[in-house]
């Protein structure tokens, strides 16, 4: 269920600044010690762009634009041909089915979990409900501190919306629902959300074993060993879904996505988001 791994870990950054998003800033210390004690000389991540869908991806060499790429954008990113030049001292920070497109490349491979991609219609469709035109936007963020979605207008004016992510199941991309990886099972370090400011690392290799025992080591992050029952009891449901129900494709409301939800008043979809979950973690579990 969980793949191969050689450990579970929870933890989280021993800098306090790299957990302002509530996640725990694993992925940015992993990064910043490999980077800082010579184990890669860069990383290929995401970062914040000011054009739509506001994330674009990046080569990153330096500690500042590390740093520039930590927290989550809830959006796929394409790395395209940026990742053809990398090699056994390169980076890949990625979703499942990109570090499956990258097993068989001599890359460090750093996991994030993943449940369900919110494709760029389903951002247009919240964002034209919140009377914001995308002429108008000067930043987004698709994870602000504090949680939820901000977004920045060129006036000066920030609008603010909480939590989100049940829109991914009306406007998901095509190949999430039928995906059965939500753990990452082809990363050296797979991590994901445990709880605030806390995430889950799932250990899966020996070259993510020394990374990530290393750090903990010299201070980038703390962290306590999990047994198999612990960590997948802190799972959220798209684990459960992807993993031990063979992916969104066996929940029909998911499965019918589509253009017809744009026309439903945002309230609606939102009580529909929330249905959805309740019988996708009741059945998961």
């Amino acid at each position: 269920m969980l793949g191969d791994y050689e450990s579970l870990w929870e933890a989280q950054a021993r800098d306090e600044r790299l957990r302002v998003r509530n996640g725990g800033g694993i992925i940015t210390s992993l990064l910043l010690y490999g980077l800082e004690k010579g184990l890669i000389t860069e990383a290929l991540a995401v970062r914040g762009s000011p054009r739509e869908p506001w994330a674009e991806p990046t080569i990153a060499r330096t500690a500042d634009e590390i740093l520039a790429t930590a927290g989550s954008k809830y959006t796929f990113v394409p790395y395209g041909p940026l990742v053809d030049g990398l090699g056994r001292s390169s980076a890949v920070v990625g979703l499942p089915c990109q570090t499956r497109a990258y097993r068989d490349r001599d890359l460090l491979k750093l996991g994030l979990f993943c449940g369900l991609n919110l494709s760029p219609r389903g951002l247009e469709y919240l964002l034209r409900h919140l009377g914001v035109d995308s002429q108008d936007i000067e930043s987004l963020d698709y994870r602000a501190p504090g949680g939820g979605l901000l977004v920045k207008l060129k006036s000066g004016e920030e609008i603010r919306y909480g939590g989100y992510a049940w829109l991914a199941y009306f406007f998901s991309y095509k190949k999430c629902i039928y995906c059965t990886d939500y753990s990452n099972h082809c990363a050296d370090v797979a991590v994901g959300d445990r709880r605030p400011q806390w995430s889950s690392v799932i250990v899966r290799t020996q070259r993510g074993k020394e990374l990530f025992l290393g750090a903990l080591r010299d201070g980038y992050i703390q962290a306590k060993s999990l047994s198999a029952d612990d960590l997948v009891s802190g799972l959220m449901s798209p684990f459960f879904q992807k993993e031990m129900r063979g992916g969104y494709i066996s929940t029909p409301w998911v499965r019918v996505r589509g253009r017809w939800a744009e026309s439903l008043p945002l309230p609606v979809t939102k009580r529909l988001g929330s249905l959805i979950l309740g019988h996708t973690a009741g059945r998961g579990k």
